[in-house]
């Protein structure tokens, strides 16, 4: 169960793709503001890294984590009318490597109908390892090997004191550490599932031959008890795919789960996404997999996106209480996609254009939740500094216009993150005015009402 989204990573997109729109015709009135931001609190250089992340819970309470300008990972509770609990606190202190580079990035958080939540990070050597081998025939040869990445995870009750600890629950060398980003969802009794990818891909250079791209990318996932204790003895693998082929690589490395790649209906079932590698015009699929709490697979895998209708990219899941659930997408014309699914993966509506612009190519990935009635938000960040939002009904018409939130950075294309709860409130956690020469942004929290 999770009422938070958040996406990751910019991509550039290529014309020449002729699709036919499936917008709803009728005008619509910007989301209606509850009040002003809220101002929780200053971020770092925000990029794919450092972005905030919100849930709420079922009462409309909600807590936001972000890495904060001393490098920490922190986090900050708030009362459904916005008034904070307490001032924020540390998740983790992030001490420098020896490149002075700092090593906790992405924090995702997930919240249960009562409250209780938990935080999701990764830490990594940030240097990009390079290596020469002589080979006298064909030349030098340069390939990318893998950063040290570790997985972490802290799990807190409804009082915000910790149940778990600070966690290692992987370690392992990735290709992308972008890629290795988890994702976290919990359950009514506080048990919690943990998805990320591990990316083995390579790139070699011959002189005088064209790049050599050698595709290989693991998901997997696996499920803890409230105090961390794993589930199962080894993480599960959901899916495994590989390829290689010359020329300029186009797409994204691998398959990538976002920062929502995983989401929990209130029993402990869960859902991964995923995508399949897109290389040249080969458009990526998107895939849904559901499993119960112990890691038993329920039902078969399901395609998401529709065929050949999208060029699909990093693709986002939210569920609610009762297992239906929504995906979102970067796609090629609309720039956003998103689908609802009913319990046990039968659609519950078409593949449905989230944005209003459909000329845009080049966008930052949307932020997706769905409440308890079935009813979505959606927002993502655009390049001309928009950050919008969005509201729909449970049959995918949208109930709103997309909607700019206020005293957002106009010059930059930052990270967002969503949250729609039982009450009907809409929240967006997103980046306000980027001070350059402070290299901080404040971090706002805008409500809206959900009609």
């Amino acid at each position: 169960m999770k009422y938070s989204s958040q996406h990751l990573r910019p991509f550039i997109l290529f014309a020449g793709i002729a699709l036919s729109p499936t917008a709803f015709a009728v005008a619509l009135a910007p989301a209606t503001p509850v009040g002003a931001p809220i101002v929780v609190g200053s971020l770092r250089n925000v990029d794919s890294w450092g972005a905030p992340s919100i849930a709420s819970d079922a009462a409309g309470n909600f807590v936001v984590t972000w890495m904060d300008l001393s490098e920490s990972l922190v986090a900050r509770r708030y009362h459904a009318d916005g008034t904070p609990v307490g001032d924020a606190f540390t998740v983790r202190a992030s001490p420098p490597n020896d490149d002075g580079h700092y090593l906790d990035y992405s924090p995702h958080v997930a919240m249960n109908a009562s409250g209780g939540f938990v935080i999701a990070w990764y830490e990594r050597d940030p240097g990009l390892h390079i290596s020469l081998i002589k080979i006298p025939i064909a030349g030098p040869v340069f390939w990318y090997n893998s950063s040290r990445v570790e997985l972490h995870v802290q799990s807190y009750g409804s009082n915000g004191q910790s149940l778990s600890g600070d966690i290692v629950t992987a370690r392992f060398r990735t290709t992308d550490a972008i890629a290795a980003t988890p994702s976290v969802a919990i359950d009514a009794a506080g048990d919690f599932a943990l998805s990320w990818v591990e990316d083995l891909s390579t790139i070699e250079v011959r002189i005088g031959e064209e790049p050599w791209y050698t595709f290989q990318s693991i998901v997997h996932a696996n499920s803890y008890s409230p105090s961390g204790k794993p589930l199962r003895r080894l993480p599960m693998t959901v899916d495994t795919r590989s390829g290689a082929g010359l020329g300029t690589y186009l797409g994204t490395v691998g398959m990538l789960i976002g920062g929502d790649g995983i989401a929990m209906d209130a029993a402990g079932n869960f859902s991964v996404v995923w995508e399949t590698f897109s290389f040249g015009d080969k458009p990526a699929t998107i895939y849904v997999r559901s499993y119960s709490l112990s890691g038993r697979p329920l039902g078969s895998v399901t395609q998401a996106n529709i065929g050949v209708v999208s060029l699909s990219f990093t693709p986002l899941i939210s569920m609610n209480e009762s297992g239906r659930y929504a995906v979102a997408w970067g796609c090629v014309v609309y720039s956003t996609c998103l689908r609802a699914f009913a319990p046990g993966g039968t659609p519950a509506t078409g593949e449905i254009n989230a944005t209003d612009d459909v000329s845009i190519i080049y966008y930052l990935l949307p932020a997706i939740a769905i409440g308890q009635d079935g009813s979505m938000v959606m927002a993502e960040s655009q390049p001309n500094g928009q950050t919008l939002m969005r509201l729909f009904s449970a049959d995918g018409a949208p109930k709103s216009a997309s909607t700019p939130l206020p005293i957002a950075d106009m010059t930059r294309t930052d990270p967002v993150s969503v949250t729609l709860d039982p009450t009907g409130a809409a929240r967006v956690a997103y980046a306000g005015t980027y001070d350059p020469a402070l290299s901080t942004q404040p971090l706002l929290v805008q409500q809206y009402v959900h009609p």
